[in-house]
């Protein structure tokens, strides 16, 4: 019989799962500084937005890097290179959600899509341009068994 903590943590061992945890966990820190700065400490909206997404992408970096990719050296190369993804996401999602609504999605529906096309795109760019390293394998990190 197989125990269900075993199978979560074997697929927590690879990083793909690691970097879709990642993503729902900063989504979650961004949507919860907005509520916080805006609605419960009256921030105004536009700095409350680019805080709670400043801290959401900064969290989103360092545990990529640390966890899901388990990179070393070159933390500011792998910044550079991930600013650089930030921003080519931003143009394309800036890009690309008008034009989904014109082919009659909403815009909720037109960003979801826009966003979960992304997620596949920044993995790849993330495991084999932003975090490389020439001796890691990310989907070879052994975890420690707890004591």
């Amino acid at each position: 019989m197989v125990d269900i903590p075993d199978r979560i943590g074997n697929l927590a061992r690879t990083s793909g799962v690691r970097f879709v945890l990642v993503g729902g966990a900063c989504f979650l820190l961004d949507e919860a500084l907005l509520i916080l700065l805006y609605g419960v400490l009256g921030v105004r909206l536009s700095v409350a937005v680019a805080l709670a997404y400043g801290a959401a992408v900064l969290a989103n970096f360092l545990l990529n890097r640390i966890w899901v990719f388990a990179a070393t050296g070159g933390a500011v190369r792998h910044f550079a290179r991930y600013v650089c993804l930030v921003l080519v996401n931003l143009g394309l999602t800036v890009v690309l959600v008008p034009w989904i609504t014109r082919l009659g999605l909403t815009y909720p529906l037109a960003k979801a899509a826009c966003t979960a096309s992304l997620f596949v795109l920044n993995y790849g760019v993330s495991r084999k341009w932003i975090y490389t390293s020439p001796t890691r394998d990310p989907d070879r990190i052994r975890v420690k068994a707890s004591p």
